[in-house]
């Protein structure tokens, strides 16, 4: 994922069984009732409990903001999830904001939140991930840092 255009990365909380689908490829959007932001390129995906995990990251594609009815019209074959439990989540609002993704990539071991830093906390919607925040994320990833105080192999 190191080689996007430059601009925020954002933690998001996805429920386990929909976090599944977008790292198998079926899932290629998110529905969300509040937008991200433009400017937001890249995603770390957090696997809500019980997995309560970073599992992977994609690119954003493009964000589009519509009604309800137009997004489940337009994306409900590569949404992941059923009209019933569409229409509850959008119970009450006007909009919905959905997420067009890319470049899926799995984390080579999932890892919890604490790795990448120990005051993090699952966000309720979002976060942004800058600096020490994201490199460390980055390359945990990647796989490539071995969490601390684990032992190494002789």
């Amino acid at each position: 994922m190191a080689g996007t255009a430059a601009g925020r990365i954002a933690l998001l909380s996805i429920r386990p069984q929909y976090a599944d689908e977008i790292l198998a490829g079926r899932k290629l959007v998110e529905f969300r009732r509040r937008p991200l932001p433009g400017d937001v390129t890249q995603v770390v995906i957090y696997a809500t409990a019980p997995v309560a995990r970073v599992v992977g990251a994609f690119q954003v594609e493009a964000i589009d903001s519509t009604t309800p009815s137009d997004a489940w019209e337009h994306y409900h074959h590569v949404g992941g999830i059923g009209q019933e439990a569409f229409d509850a989540y959008y119970d009450g609002t006007d909009t919905a904001h959905v997420i067009r993704i890319r470049a899926v990539q799995a984390a080579k071991s999932p890892f919890p939140l604490s790795e990448v830093d120990e005051s993090l906390r699952p966000p309720q919607s979002f976060t942004y991930l800058r600096d020490r925040r994201w490199a460390r994320a980055s390359r945990l990833l990647q796989g490539r840092e071995r969490p601390e105080g684990l032992l190494q192999p002789a």
